[in-house]
């Protein structure tokens, strides 16, 4: 263990890259731990594992939201990063104890910068009538973490919102259907 602690953090987080791609994690959820991670050590001048202080990790988060004006969702997603990296390093014998043990997150209620609700029948109505009016539009989706654009016509644009509101699909749910879907 004391090897690894003074190992650089860069080859930590590739290994830890390669644990989450051998677990089939998404590749934008990799992408995106890693780059929490990667930020906060460089920003941080963690050059070693044995660097990894909760005090310190919290401080440089709470001075980068105030900073940019992020909020605490994208505080909170540092925090699960940094933790799972942690308790990572505990289970292969690269720490001794998880020293963000005490990291804690923030509170996403007291800070809510999209507030959901439904839509009314009325604005529904409108939005499929303005999609059969709309142009064709070009769609770009993730497949297999990479961006594809398609087209999409009027009225399967109209489509794909009545079958959104009528199921409660999120929009990649929807456009993962295929005609096999539909008796």
């Amino acid at each position: 263990m004391a090897a690894e602690r003074v190992r650089p953090l860069a080859e930590h987080l590739t290994d830890y890259e390669r644990h989450l791609d051998h677990l089939q994690r998404n590749p934008r959820h990799v992408e995106g731990t890693l780059a929490y991670l990667t930020k906060a050590a460089k920003g941080l001048g963690w050059p070693t594992l044995g660097n990894v202080d909760a005090g310190k990790l919290a401080g440089y988060l709470s001075e980068q939201a105030d900073k940019r004006g992020t909020s605490a969702r994208t505080y909170n997603a540092n925090v699960v990063a940094w933790r799972a990296f942690s308790r990572w390093c505990v289970r292969t014998n690269r720490l001794a104890s998880d020293p963000l043990a005490t990291l804690s997150r923030r509170n996403t209620d007291s800070d809510r910068r999209r507030v959901r609700r439904d839509v009314s029948p009325e604005e529904l109505t409108r939005i499929i009538a303005e999609a059969e009016r709309s142009p064709t539009v070009t769609v770009v989706k993730s497949v297999n973490g990479k961006p594809v654009r398609t087209r999409m016509t009027c009225p399967e644009r109209a489509w794909a919102y009545r079958i959104a509101a009528g199921t409660g699909f999120r929009a990649s749910e929807v456009a993962s259907l295929m005609p096999e879907a539909f008796a």
